[in-house]
């Protein structure tokens, strides 16, 4: 399997410190840009791909409900998964990133092991949608 491509945003220094030592210390995982806003975020998807978003929900310029919708906009060849990491815990704001399609919804502070197995979780369940997917299609396309 391919390294998983990872982008990091959240506006603490702190909190992107870490996830920068913890991410580019696992081989399996690449981190391809680390931003300080939302829309740093969204230039760094525009000219990367991007398999994993870890994004915080506040953040200054342009907070992560507002790069969720923006992102389900742009016309990305690979729209990432999305891992928010936020100190945020009311119940309206769970469901409208829920909403906006965030795969797991984690509070600050977090344990580094936990993010890497809710990573790999995600791209365990995308993995298992695709080969459905094509495994449907090619069910279908075979002659009766």
């Amino acid at each position: 399997m391919d390294r998983i491509r990872v982008l990091a945003a959240d506006d603490n220094p702190l909190v992107r410190k870490q996830l920068e030592v913890f991410l580019n210390g696992k081989d399996d995982l690449e981190l391809v840009g680390v931003a300080e806003d939302g829309t740093g975020a969204l230039e760094i998807m525009r000219e990367k791909p991007v398999d994993v978003l870890l994004l915080d929900m506040v953040m200054p310029k342009m907070d992560g409900f507002s790069v969720l919708k923006e992102m389900n906009t742009l016309d990305l060849v690979h729209k990432p998964h999305v891992i928010v990491i936020t100190a945020l815990m009311r119940d309206d704001f769970i469901q409208r990133a829920l909403s906006l399609g965030v795969d797991y919804y984690m509070l600050k502070p977090f344990e580094p092991e936990e993010l890497l197995a809710r990573v790999e979780n995600i791209l365990r369940r995308a993995q298992k949608e695709r080969t459905r997917f094509v495994f449907d299609a090619l069910t279908v396309d075979l002659p009766s």
